[in-house]
């Protein structure tokens, strides 16, 4: 699995557990909010990393998230908890993540947000679900297609690419020469 597809399944798992308020529009320069769903594509959802200047927007500082968030995406690996756990560290950083991996497949992270809900009522499917695990297994066929849409958007997807690259600086993302 490539460092690119960990994140993206690392950023799954995230967008079903969490639940608040995130950023709309641009990555924290806006004050209104969108209800974050608390089922989402998640930082399980693999981001693209090279380590030469070859990234779109060629530019450093790591953006939202910063050196130090990009630094420890880099030393993870193919690990995507890890991934996670260095994106989610900085609530900004998470936040404009997140807005990017919703902009780059609008239609899926809808999906995930529609099963959420209904995960949370009784219905046929069983109990209302009450934990993370319950959401992760009824809305894992979601997750799954948000997961694929991404793997290819943050490839083939300039507008995609873009929100990232607002994030980290740039993207694919640039990691120092270990």
């Amino acid at each position: 699995m490539s460092l690119s597809r960990s994140l993206v399944a690392a950023l799954a798992l995230s967008l079903v557990a969490c639940g608040g308020a995130t950023p709309s529009g641009d990555a924290g320069n806006d004050s209104s909010t969108t209800q974050d769903t608390g089922v989402s594509p998640g930082t399980d959802s693999g981001m693209m990393m090279t380590t030469d200047a070859a990234a779109d927007g060629g530019g450093s500082g790591g953006g939202t998230c910063g050196q130090t968030a990009i630094n420890c995406v880099c030393q993870c690996g193919m690990n995507a908890a890890c991934q996670n756990q260095c994106i989610n560290a900085n609530m900004a950083c998470g936040q404009c993540v997140g807005q990017a991996q919703l902009s780059c497949c609008p239609a899926e992270a809808t999906a995930i947000e529609q099963c959420r809900v209904a995960a949370q009522m009784p219905s046929d499917a069983g109990p209302a679900c009450m934990d993370q695990a319950c959401l992760a297994q009824r809305c894992a066929a979601q997750v799954m297609a948000f997961q694929t849409c991404f793997a290819t958007a943050q490839q083939n997807n300039m507008a995609c690419r873009t929100a990232l690259g607002g994030c980290f600086g740039s993207f694919p993302i640039t990691c120092p020469m270990m």
